[in-house]
């Protein structure tokens, strides 16, 4: 893939004011400071994946990346020194290579509607490899950064995803469900001579229950706190994340109206000026309810210097008449037991009006 971008930016920044007093009159002049330049992008992405024995995927990968500044005078690029008669250059390129292959594991259990259990491997080594190359740093960064790299820079990586998958039965038919799907990834900089091993984070998620995510991650170092020293097969956890939602909804909540009409936004447009006379259509949902909560688990730390939290919320939305919508969010913290935010939200149409009350007993 390659693509061009062509932009011009002008960033205007803040107002200066000059008071200069000649003889008894006083004159004042105010100015704008500005920032303009125009850049023009150029990217190129390739990649060879080839599979080899029908077991391994080796993927080779390059990228260049280049852009071109005109800086135009200004009074900042006059401050900062910037030739404003020259277009500047700067590129980066990078390339690299990854490995990965897929194992597989099944049994058949063939009790309880369970037809068969499945666990899918999926190792990855990757290497990556960009230059130095640290053109006109000065103007990259009036021009709000660009295509550079200000040091070398070598890295391996190390992922392992895991998926388990499930086949079950369900009256006359076969499901095939998503269990859980776990990725660890740690990399090593060559470029490194101290701590040259990143932290080791592993992600998990899952949608197998019926209305109901979650997803997490831990964060682990390969080091001994506070030191150089390596730990491999004993990392050290340094913070947890959970986090879970449940979504439920329906059609019907208090009542059931599908003749009712109700006013809408759409308009009818006649030549250039919308026709606000057209504005109806006949509702043919009822008393419709939503309702989400979500929760977050946060823990990080050792020692002293562990610290956890833990938070709620909760929104639900209802129709209270067909022309009538309320909603209530709550956002209440568990470690401390207390409601840090909650509101209510009243929204009435009528005709081509609407009105909205809001109130937020508690928070801001």
């Amino acid at each position: 893939d390659s693509f061009l971008v062509v932009d011009t930016l002008v960033d205007t920044l803040g107002d200066t004011v000059i008071d200069t007093t000649i003889a008894a009159d006083t004159t004042t002049t105010s100015f704008r400071t500005r920032r303009e330049y125009t850049r023009v992008n150029h990217s190129l992405n390739l990649s060879f994946p080839v599979k080899f024995f029908n077991y391994i995927v080796l993927n080779p990968s390059a990228s260049y990346r280049e852009e071109w500044f005109k800086i135009w005078e200004t009074d900042q690029s006059i401050d900062q020194g910037i030739d404003a008669d020259r277009v500047y250059r700067s590129y980066v390129w990078s390339a690299g290579a990854s490995a990965s292959t897929k194992l597989y594991g099944t049994v058949y259990p063939n009790a309880l509607g369970l037809i068969g259990l499945r666990q899918v491997l999926t190792p990855t080594v990757s290497y990556s490899f960009t230059p130095e190359i640290n053109r006109y740093p000065e103007v990259r960064a009036f021009a709000g950064g660009s295509a550079g790299s200000a040091r070398q820079s070598q890295n391996l990586t190390f992922s392992l995803n895991q998926l388990y998958q499930a086949k079950v039965s369900r009256a006359e038919s076969e499901r095939n469900l998503q269990l859980v799907s776990i990725t660890s990834a740690f990399s090593y900089n060559l470029e490194e001579e101290e701590r040259p091993f990143s932290d080791l984070t592993t992600t998990f998620q899952s949608t197998v229950l019926p209305k109901i995510r979650f997803n997490g991650s831990i964060v682990h170092s390969l080091y001994k706190p506070g030191t150089n020293d390596l730990s491999f097969f004993s990392p050290y956890k340094q913070s947890f994340t959970l986090n879970a939602n449940v979504t439920l909804g329906g059609r019907n909540f208090l009542f059931d109206d599908p003749g009712a009409t109700v006013s809408t936004a759409q308009d009818t447009i006649i030549g250039d000026e919308p026709d606000i006379g057209s504005r109806t259509r006949t509702s043919t949902g009822g008393g419709g309810w939503n309702f989400r909560a979500d929760y977050t688990y946060r823990e990080s730390g050792r020692d002293a210097a562990f610290t956890k939290s833990s938070f709620l919320r909760f929104s639900l939305g209802f129709k209270l008449t067909p022309e009538t919508d309320i909603a209530y969010n709550q956002y209440y913290d568990i470690t401390e037991g207390m409601t840090i935010n909650n509101e209510v939200r009243i929204t009435r149409r009528l005709h081509c009006w609407t009105g909205t009350f809001f109130w937020a007993p508690i928070g801001s």
